[in-house]
């Protein structure tokens, strides 16, 4: 394109702008925009609108990807645990699918959570069975109070044991049956 007029500068001045153009190209277009000023201004004109349009765009991004994100770490959570309703599941999926990090970050808690559960599967034994009663029981018999509670609980049953034995062999006396059925009668 080495004899470039001002119709075919305008249709290629977006793609000079963007940067797609050879290089043969690009020095031709700059020497045309030296010398036209129509050309120039309108030069001028489409790269700022081009600037704000790619810095809003950038914005935009920015904005839409950090609320994106905040989203995801917010719901990470009920991802796994399938509570998320459709639109939200959809949402932190197009998220997931153009963010590797956000990938990473599932695999590793997917990795954790698999982690846990095995842990848990295999601790189980040992957590259905009850180490603190059991610990506490120990504790407790080897405790002075646990001690002093024994002796005079058996203290107390040998003390009633006494008493119905001394009642029965009193009873099997039918006269010690009326003197007892007599007092009782007189009291009442």
């Amino acid at each position: 394109m080495n004899n470039l007029n001002c119709e075919n500068i305008i249709n290629i001045l977006p793609k000079y702008i963007d940067n797609t153009v050879d290089n043969n190209d690009a020095i031709n277009i700059e020497k045309h925009l030296c010398i036209c000023p129509d050309c120039f201004e309108k030069y001028v004109s489409l790269k700022n609108l081009s600037d704000k349009i790619k810095a809003a765009f950038d914005n935009i991004n920015e904005e839409d990807f950090q609320y994106e994100e905040k989203f995801f770490k917010n719901n990470i959570c009920a991802y796994l645990d399938n509570e998320l309703d459709k639109a939200d599941l959809f949402a932190f999926n197009c998220y997931i699918a153009k963010s590797d990090n956000a990938k990473k970050e599932i695999d590793n808690m997917r990795h954790f959570e698999e982690i846990l559960k095995l842990n848990i599967e295999k601790n189980k034994k040992i957590l259905c069975d009850d180490l603190s009663k059991k610990i506490v029981d120990d504790f407790k018999k080897n405790s002075q109070e646990y001690l002093y509670d024994l002796y005079v609980k058996a203290a107390l049953i040998a003390s009633v044991f006494v008493l119905l034995t001394f009642f029965a062999g009193y009873f099997s006396f039918p006269e010690n049956v009326k003197k007892f059925t007599n007092i009782t009668s007189h009291i009442i």
